[in-house]
């Protein structure tokens, strides 16, 4: 069995960084208190810091801020894995919506720049951020996870682009709007359901973020969410599921690419 002991952090921005970084802290502490094996650590979409049209000269951050120096810290003083969630990544071309993957030793070994931009039901992201065009799988030394970040959950295309490299798990920062907790039902379990992969989907909860943090696993079915308020989940999973079940479903071998 390859096991992997995954924790959802789930938490929401506010116009503070200084708390959202403690409270994001503080809430690792407590997961680790309990679970202190823990091979993987996620969290959300732009809880540290979130790009507006008022805030945009000023916003942006480089890869190493007080977000991820504090994120590289724990995972070496909890030897854990962490996807930092993302933030406003100022690189030389622009501003992006970006999310990192820690190994236990701090040290960046995955970076994903969000490729599909919510422009949609009145808003529009690609007005602040500029579009990754690089999927994102990192090697952990638990095992194979591709990357995603919200919105792409609408695009089973892309996770199903990412899902043919192998992975084992997809990670999923998300900062899922209200009402729409019957899109983000469906949408979770089906990201699992069709690739038959693991799925951390980690949200937001505050007044515009409806939370409801999930571990899915391959068959669709959710093995722990958080509901409402902040706080974290934690699942053992066997990843050894995932081939089994591809390959009893002929999830890769069945496929006819020459027709979509």
């Amino acid at each position: 069995m390859r096991n992997v002991r995954m924790i959802a952090i789930q938490i929401g921005w506010s116009e503070d960084k200084d708390d959202n970084l403690r409270r994001a802290l503080a809430l690792i502490d407590e997961a680790m208190s309990t679970h202190d094996k823990a091979d993987l650590i996620c969290l959300p979409e732009m809880y540290y810091s979130n790009p507006t049209r008022k805030n945009l000269d000023t916003v942006g951050m480089s890869l190493w801020n007080p977000l991820t120096i504090a994120l590289a810290d724990y995972a070496r003083k909890y030897h854990v894995n962490i996807v930092t969630g993302c933030f406003p990544w100022k690189s030389r071309n622009g501003l992006y919506n970006t999310c990192l993957c820690l190994d236990r030793d701090g040290a960046i070994v995955g970076q994903y720049s969000k490729t599909h931009l919510f422009d949609g039901l009145g808003l529009k992201e690609s007005d602040l951020v500029k579009a990754g065009d690089e999927i994102c799988i990192v090697d952990f030394d638990f095992g194979r996870v591709g990357m995603a970040i919200c919105y792409e959950l609408r695009f089973p295309e892309y996770l199903t682009r990412v899902c043919k490299e192998g992975v084992d798990l997809l990670c999923i920062p998300t900062a899922f709007y209200r009402p729409r907790s019957e899109n983000w039902d469906v949408l979770t379990r089906a990201a699992a359901l069709q690739n038959q992969v693991f799925v951390c989907a980690v949200n937001q909860y505050n007044r515009f973020y409806l939370g409801k943090s999930r571990i899915v696993d391959p068959n669709g079915r959710v093995m722990a969410e958080i509901d409402e308020g902040e706080g974290f989940a934690y699942v053992e999973a066997d990843l050894d599921q995932v081939a089994e079940l591809q390959e009893k479903l002929g999830k890769w071998k069945n496929r006819r690419e020459e027709l979509y």
